[in-house]
C-alpha cells in the first residue's frame, strides 16, 4: 500500500527537483502509516466508548493532532537507515535522524551505541568532553511528563483530531508542524509549497476512503 502512495507521490512531482520528490515521497509515507494506525485506533474507540459523545470541540486542533502522532511515527521510522528510529536518535542518543554517521568518524551511529559502546556525537580519536553530556539528552520520561503536564488530551479530543484528519481536514499549517516535529527542518519544509503539500496529504486520504 505504501508503495502506492511512493509511486502516486513520483507522479506528482514529474517536473520537481529530486531532493524536493525525495521529500514528498516521505511524506506519502509517513501520512499513510499516520492513517493506517489512526484508522484501527478510531474503530477501537467506536468499539469501546460507544456512549461516549464529545462535549466540546477540541480549540487547539494542530496541537493536539502533533500530539497524538508525532511519538508514534518517530518510533516506527528510520530516516537514515542506520537501525536505530528517528525517536531513539532524537531523544535518547541525540544525534542526527538524517546521518546514519552523525559525527563523521566512519562508523555508524548504531554500531557507536550498540556495539562500541561509544559517543555517537564525537568522533573516534577526539575529545569532546562536555559537548555530549547525557544530562543534556531528553529522555522519553521527559517527553511523557512534559506531555501529561503541558496539553493531556481526553479521549474526547483524541477522537475529534483522529475524525479530523481520517477525513482530510488538517491543513498544510498542521503538515508542516507535524514534519518539523518529526525531524525536517524549517528548510527542507521551505522547498515544498503549501499546494503540493496539500495534494499529497489528500491524495493519500482517499486511497482509504
Amino acid at each position: 500500500m505504501l508503495e502506492n502512495y511512493r509511486s502516486a507521490s513520483e507522479d506528482l512531482l514529474e517536473k520537481r527537483s529530486s531532493r524536493t520528490r525525495k521529500l514528498v515521497i516521505f511524506i506519502f509515507t509517513v501520512v499513510g502509516v499516520f492513517l493506517l494506525f489512526l484508522s484501527f485506533r478510531q474503530l477501537k474507540n467506536n468499539i469501546y466508548n460507544p456512549f461516549n459523545f464529545a462535549d466540546q470541540k477540541n480549540q487547539n486542533l494542530s496541537t493536539s493532532e502533533a500530539e497524538v502522532l508525532s511519538s508514534y511515527v518517530l518510533q516506527t521510522t528510520d530516516t537514515d537507515g542506520d537501525e536505530l528510529s528517528d525517536y531513539d536518535e532524537l531523544y535518547i542518543h541525540g544525534t542526527s535522524p538524517f546521518l546514519a554517521d552523525t559525527d563523521s568518524d566512519g562508523i555508524s551511529d548504531y554500531d557507536e551505541v550498540m556495539k562500541n559502546k561509544t559517543d555517537p556525537l564525537c568522533a573516534e580519536g577526539e575529545s569532546c568532553y562536555g559537548l555530549s553530556d547525557p544530562s543534556f539528552v531528553v529522555s522519553p520520561n521527559d517527553i511523557t511528563e512534559n506531555n501529561t503536564n503541558e496539553a493531556s488530551t481526553t479521549p474526547d479530543e483524541e477522537t475529534d483530531v483522529i475524525e479530523d484528519i481520517i477525513s482530510g481536514q488538517a491543513d498544510p499549517a498542521f503538515l508542516r508542524k507535524l514534519l518539523l516535529d518529526n525531524g525536517f527542518s524549517e528548510e527542507e519544509l521551505n522547498q515544498i509549497n503549501d499546494e503540493d503539500l496539500q495534494a499529497a496529504y489528500f491524495e493519500v486520504v482517499s486511497e482509504q476512503l
